[in-house]
């Protein structure tokens, strides 16, 4: 069949796409191959590997690094052989992100990393720890220009990005699993004219993002989960730094105003943090199990699929 009525047949019968999402944890490998067809999205399969060592603790040894490597290809399976897209989601705590309010943004691309770095040196005081960076202008507000920017431990970046080389996985896209977040929930949160606050309940980390009335990722901070908790002390340090970060964000300027704020996870994270907000907070916040959007396939377990969020997002196509 030629190319063009293989054009024709696409827009007239539109193929399944597919696409194979993974959420680098500390202690855990979350794994979701989705398949979407006519805008409705299908988990095929999910997967989770505990991870005999703790990831981004120190420096990355050649041993963690071929463990990783044996454990990404055994979680990656046939996948790999194949030509579904494979997108990695970092973990929110390891990755920060900032937007700069600045008078005016540099004009070349050398000039703006530049200064990203130097901000993130003089910010989170690395004491000479090599970073990986990227930054993009993000457009204007109140006055200033916005630098988009986020950076990575090195070391940890390289040392992943060569467990997949020598596990043959080639990840179409690696980046921050609130990035992904953003991305697959926008159209379902986005409200015209105010921002938006997601808290997302991984299974290890929990992460507040906040997104302005135009929709721009402005806010995102995150923390690591304890690996045993006590379930009410744990809501409890959760509402209320989740609540300070909000706070924070509106009070740094005017016209600051949030209208919605969601929770994501599993029922049982859900309920008992959004309980909490909802009592010291003046909004309502929404509940939202992980797994919505998606469909799963019989054998698929409700509470692990709500429990994979990051995983879930970056299974959706960019």
């Amino acid at each position: 069949m030629s190319l063009s009525l293989n054009n024709l047949f696409d827009r007239i019968t539109p193929r399944a796409k597919a696409v194979f999402g993974i959420g680098i944890g500390r202690n855990r490998l979350s794994a979701a191959h989705v398949v979407t067809k006519k805008q409705t999205s299908y988990i095929e399969q999910i997967k989770q590997i505990n991870l005999p060592f703790t990831l981004f603790s120190g420096t990355p040894t050649p041993e963690i690094g071929s463990a990783l490597s044996s454990l990404l290809g055994e979680l990656c399976g046939e996948v790999k052989r194949s030509h579904i897209p494979i997108q990695i989601a970092l973990p929110d705590p390891v990755v920060s992100l900032r937007v700069f309010d600045l008078d005016a943004i540099p004009k070349t691309r050398k000039e703006q990393m530049a200064l990203a770095r130097w901000r993130f040196n003089k910010e989170l005081n690395l004491a000479g720890r090599a970073i990986e960076c990227s930054c993009q202008p993000f457009g204007a507000d109140d006055n200033k220009h916005l630098l988009l920017a986020m950076a990575v431990d090195q070391n940890w970046l390289l040392c992943l990005k060569e467990a997949c080389r020598a596990a043959g996985v080639i990840s179409t896209v690696i980046d921050m699993a609130a990035c992904y977040r953003a991305n697959r929930f926008y159209e379902r949160f986005s409200c015209e004219g105010a921002g938006m606050v997601v808290i997302s309940l991984d299974g290890d980390a929990w992460t507040v993002s906040i997104s302005d009335a135009q929709g721009r990722l402005r806010f995102v901070r995150s923390r690591w989960r304890e690996t045993m908790p006590e379930r009410a002390r744990e809501c409890q340090e959760i509402a209320a730094e989740s609540e300070k970060m909000i706070r924070m964000y509106t009070h740094a300027a005017h016209e600051r105003s949030i209208k919605n704020i969601h929770v994501i996870g599993n029922t049982q994270d859900i309920c008992g943090v959004a309980d909490l907000l909802d009592q010291r907070m003046a909004w309502k916040c929404t509940r939202v199990a992980g797994g919505i959007g998606f469909i799963s396939k019989q054998g698929v377990p409700g509470n692990a699929v709500d429990s994979m969020v990051s995983a879930l997002s970056a299974a959706v196509l960019r």
